[in-house]
């Protein structure tokens, strides 16, 4: 077997399957846990942009994927005024940011004051592109919801092949 002269391409790691708790600290942040982090550190991305669209939950991009998303609302042509109106809120509550040396993040100023999230306990998952934070009451309430139609909606899904 030939192998490049870089050595073995490194292991790829998975993000974790569940939600990860964290707390956001009271200057705003947020310490990733490890196993997150890691996963993070594959995408090669030293920033990473932070902003909520919803007030609900707030979203964390490697800055590649988030650019990726500046360009499809920038360049949305059949919705453009929506494409606008999710980039203004974007920008508005969200920025820029990189990781200390304690694995942390620090959450805008604006997003931690409207969500109320300083000195908060938070769920993280990895979905579509980006790193989830929500908090407990958001968890609640939609684990409520869900339930409300979990019966159906397993049935749905095992008739498409859910094991």
């Amino acid at each position: 077997m030939a192998m490049s002269g870089d050595g073995p391409e490194p292991r790829r790691i998975d993000p974790p399957e569940e939600f990860l708790e964290a707390s956001v600290d009271p200057r705003g942040r947020v310490r990733i846990p490890d196993r997150l982090y890691e996963f993070l550190q594959q995408f090669g991305d030293q920033q990473y942009f932070i902003t909520s669209f919803d007030l609900e939950v707030v979203r964390i991009y490697p800055l590649t994927i988030w650019k990726r998303n500046v360009e499809l609302l920038e360049n949305a042509t059949q919705d453009a005024e929506s494409g606008h109106r999710l980039l203004f809120l974007a920008r508005l509550r969200g920025h820029t940011t990189s990781f200390d040396t304690e694995q942390r993040l620090l959450l805008p100023l604006r997003l931690r004051q409207q969500m109320g999230l300083e000195r908060q306990r938070v769920y993280l998952q990895w979905f579509r592109g980006h790193l989830e934070l929500m908090t407990p009451q958001y968890v609640s309430r939609h684990e409520a919801e869900s339930q409300l139609t979990a019966k159906t909606d397993l049935k749905l899904f095992q008739e498409k092949g859910l094991l």
